[in-house]
Order: C-alpha cells, then sequence, then structure tokens
C-alpha cells in the first residue's frame, strides 16, 4: 500500500524534470534534421512560366531557402509577411515550392500566380508541385 503512494510522487518529479528540461531550451530555435543536408534530387515547372523548369542541380553548391505554401494553407498566409521582409534583406535565394493538393491544377495554378501578386512574391524562384 505505501508503495503506490510513492508512484505519483515519482511521476510529479519525472514531470518536473522534463519541463525543466524544457524551460532551458531556445524556443526560436527548431531542430530539424534536414538542415544543412543536401537537396533530394527534383525537377519541377515554374509558376510563371510552365515551360521552364527548376531542379536541385540549378542551385548546385549555392545556399539557398526552400519554402512550401500553398494558396490553400493558412500558416503560410501568416508567414508571408515574414518572407517577404527577408527577401528584401537579399540574405539568400528564396525559392518556393506552391504545394497542391487539389486535381485541378490549372485553376490552383491561377489561383498562386494572383495570390502571389496580392501579397507579394518574395521568392526569386517559384515552382509549381501539382
Amino acid at each position: 500500500m505505501k508503495k503506490l503512494v510513492f508512484i505519483p510522487l515519482a511521476l510529479f518529479i519525472v514531470l518536473v524534470v522534463f519541463l525543466l528540461i524544457g524551460l532551458r531550451r531556445d524556443p526560436r530555435e527548431v531542430p530539424s534534421p534536414l538542415f544543412n543536408k543536401a537537396a533530394p534530387a527534383f525537377q519541377l515547372p515554374q509558376l510563371h512560366d510552365p515551360t521552364k523548369t527548376f531542379s536541385a542541380a540549378d542551385m548546385r553548391g549555392k545556399v539557398w531557402l526552400v519554402n512550401f505554401w500553398g494558396t490553400w494553407c493558412i500558416a503560410c498566409r501568416e508567414e508571408h509577411p515574414w518572407l517577404v521582409e527577408y527577401a528584401k534583406a537579399n540574405a539568400v535565394p528564396i525559392v518556393g515550392v506552391d504545394y497542391k493538393y487539389s486535381s485541378d491544377t490549372s485553376d490552383e495554378r491561377a489561383a498562386a500566380v494572383r495570390w502571389l501578386a496580392e501579397l507579394g512574391n518574395p521568392y526569386s524562384m517559384t515552382v509549381y508541385d501539382a
């Protein structure tokens, strides 16, 4: 019976330890296993001119930022002003990948072009992944 009393206390101590570890971390740091890794091979049509393509090989040996976005994505709309401001600094080229889940890609492509025209285009290159 006395052992059962110590179980909640032990769980509470473990919880406090995890909380203390979490409080020591920097909330601005988002660890990712993909940082400093080579981009996977891809070749996608450009958003504004589908006859032209863009691939990871086009940026080989350069530092660049890839941002996946979509007109349907609420978080993308929230982060977009920050990307526009970051692009003004010209620190690194930003490549936008317009990601779709719809089967009607012609309408989706036009919506993406309108979205960038309205909110600003921070991307040095935008590709379209239907």
